[in-house]
């Protein structure tokens, strides 16, 4: 049994929730500035995985006990499960710090 529920709204209102759908776009939408300092490196994850799995998160979270940083899991451009942990700056940047090959204990938030 399908039912269809529909909302009406004024004039107003239709111009708001369109605005807020078009700035979600815009901001799902827009490349993220990325920074990265010399230990993302010390895994000998390369840059262009980096921004890959960057590009095509599967999982991101704020770290609980970590003011401002977030774990993301993604794919290198090989399909290969990695971790990257950044801190955020400014609206949509990103200053990663830490990349490496997905540890097991990740591996189960990547599953659908």
């Amino acid at each position: 049994m399908n039912q269809t529920v529909t909302i009406e709204l004024g004039i107003n209102r239709e111009i708001e929730a369109f605005a807020l759908l078009a700035m979600v776009w815009y901001i799902r939408n827009m490349e993220p500035e990325i920074v990265f300092r010399q230990t993302a490196f010390k895994h000998h994850i390369a840059e262009a995985d980096i921004r890959w799995a960057v590009k095509t998160a599967r999982y991101e979270e704020l770290l609980e006990d970590f003011d401002g940083k977030y774990l993301l899991l993604g794919s290198d451009t090989k399909g290969n499960p990695i971790e990257i942990v950044y801190e955020a700056f400014g609206e949509i940047g990103m200053c990663i710090f830490h990349a490496m090959k997905c540890r097991k204990v990740y591996l189960p938030l990547l599953k659908p």
